[in-house]
């Protein structure tokens, strides 16, 4: 009798295994756990024996399977409970600074409390440390840091291009801090590197014909305003818009007023910090993805290696599930034009990280042309494509964790420098 109950148990689970796996192969996302990720759905791979023999095949295979596996969002939002478990109150926590360079200020978080919220006695919210981020209250910090080889090596791609450029174009740089820089609280901030005084160092190694343009002072007027998302490591186009606003007298325009802007609130924006968490208050807690249309008329051009689409610059059509921050100007795009209605003869590239996503709408009304390239995924010469397209201006922007020790954008600014 065991064995036979033991004998229908193993066919039932085979029966299961086997369904289980017949409906993940033909299932077409009828589960919200990859848009809730902000990316597409990844493809059945069609048959390549060579793809095969270099493990790539098998790969694409297992990761369609795993977008398609039955439950997957409910899996999701389990684990993100179980990890929201770590870092109970009174534990400590301890970021020792790196021997590689003066990447971050040594420091102890010495209380973490789940709840984020204030004390009886309306002390600020406590932090807590989870999977290598910073959580307090309802929002969520990446630390930053610098290293002085970092800083050195971007600086030489800026010098770089500069040096290939025509003495009559006007060169700058902006780096932008991320939301951590503008925290109140003392104990946290001194985890992170100054990301001003880093800003600082970086543009003293610049050319003396690239301005460095400090945007800082902008967004610290204003860091009681909605200028970060909570969820995600981007600023908002408010932050956006106030650097806007600053850069005005060294780039040569005079920005303006928000109230030129048609506004737009878009809800529901769950970012890149919720997935690096796997914290329910961040998740359960959105952001509101502000939009600021520009006045004026523009076409907007898309190229692909694929092919050539049109557009705006910032349209909500262009949002991939809930990541409203792909509303502008349609994510990190190899190459894209912006056109208006004033005829200056000011033709601007900008070279650019997702940072300079939010900020580039703004500059439409002050400049006939302006041409975005993100060299991360451009395979082109940049001083031929500023003879080609007649550029008066280049303005190299970034966010300054991006650049400040991670080596990846200096390298492929100089990749298509050098051609």
């Amino acid at each position: 009798m065991k064995k036979a109950i033991l004998y229908l148990n193993s066919i039932l689970l085979s029966v299961a295994l086997v369904a289980g796996g017949i409906w993940n192969f033909v299932s077409h996302n009828t589960d919200s756990a990859v848009t809730k990720e902000s990316r597409k759905l990844t493809d059945w791979p069609s048959w390549d024996l060579n793809a095969l023999s270099e493990g790539k095949w098998t790969r694409q295979v297992e990761d369609a399977f795993a977008d398609r596996f039955m439950f997957r969002s409910h899996a999701m939002a389990l684990a993100q409970k179980t990890e929201s478990l770590r870092g109970l109150p009174g534990e400590e926590v301890k970021l020792v600074t790196q021997k590689s360079g003066d990447l971050f200020n040594e420091q102890a978080i010495t209380k973490a409390d789940k709840s984020g919220t204030t004390d009886a006695a309306g002390a600020p919210p406590a932090g807590q440390w989870v999977n290598q981020m910073l959580i307090i209250g309802k929002a969520a910090y990446g630390l930053v840091g610098y290293s002085d080889e970092g800083g050195s090596y971007y600086a030489q791609a800026v010098n770089t291009l500069a040096s290939k450029m025509g003495p009559t174009i006007k060169m700058y740089s902006i780096l932008v801090p991320t939301a951590i820089e503008f925290l109140d609280d003392e104990r946290y901030t001194k985890l992170s590197y100054p990301q001003e005084k880093g800003i600082g160092l970086m543009y003293g190694k610049l050319h003396e014909r690239v301005k460095g343009i400090n945007v800082v002072p902008a967004l610290r007027e204003h860091r009681d305003e909605y200028i970060y998302f909570r969820t995600d490591h981007h600023w908002t186009a408010r932050g956006a818009y106030y650097a806007y606003r600053a850069a005005g007298a060294s780039m040569g325009y005079t920005a303006l007023p928000m109230s030129s802007y048609q506004r737009e609130e878009v809800p529901g924006f769950v970012g890149s910090l919720t997935y690096q968490t796997h914290a329910a208050v961040i998740e359960n807690n959105p952001d509101v993805c502000e939009i600021f249309y520009p006045p004026g008329e523009h076409t907007f051009t898309r190229y692909y290696s694929g092919g050539v689409l049109g557009g705006k610059a910032i349209d909500k059509a262009y949002m991939l599930g809930s990541n409203r921050y792909t509303a502008f100007i349609a994510g990190d795009v190899p190459r894209s034009v912006a056109k208006s209605t004033n005829m200056n003869g000011r033709k601007i590239l900008i070279l650019k990280d997702s940072y300079g996503n939010a900020f580039i709408p703004f500059l439409i009304p002050h400049f006939q042309e302006i041409h975005i390239i993100d060299p991360r995924y451009w395979d082109g010469s940049l001083p031929a494509y500023v003879k080609e397209q007649g550029i008066t201006d280049v303005l190299v922007f970034n966010c300054f964790q991006i650049v400040s020790y991670y080596g990846g954008f200096a390298m492929n600014l100089l990749r298509v420098t050098g051609k």
